[in-house]
């Protein structure tokens, strides 16, 4: 079912998604949106479980978070290592600091 409707934006930029509309598409605090700019448009979609972009539409659940695996793949305490990142972080910002 179509369903259009006008509506500016606040102070903050932010839109309301009408009650009708949030109902008919299942969305409510807990529900995820997807915000994607396409040409001079923003295309809003709900978030039900994974989302892949279509260049990943042909890879495996498995492959795909392979991909997506990153550096906290191997830490094991994230507070140690947050704070080794921020004294890397502190250290070269303090070099920078002193070649100005």
């Amino acid at each position: 079912m179509s369903f259009s409707t006008v509506s500016t934006t606040n102070q903050k930029g932010q839109i309301v998604i009408p009650k009708k509309l949030r109902s008919e598409l299942g969305i409510n605090s807990e529900v995820k949106l997807l915000i994607t700019k396409i040409d001079e448009g923003v295309f809003i979609q709900p978030i039900r479980g994974f989302v892949a972009s279509l260049h990943d539409s042909n890879l495996s659940y498995s492959q795909l978070l392979q991909k997506t695996q990153g550096a906290w793949k191997d830490d094991q305490d994230w507070i140690k290592q947050k704070n080794a990142r921020s004294k890397i972080e502190k250290s070269a910002s303090a070099r920078r600091k002193k070649e100005w």
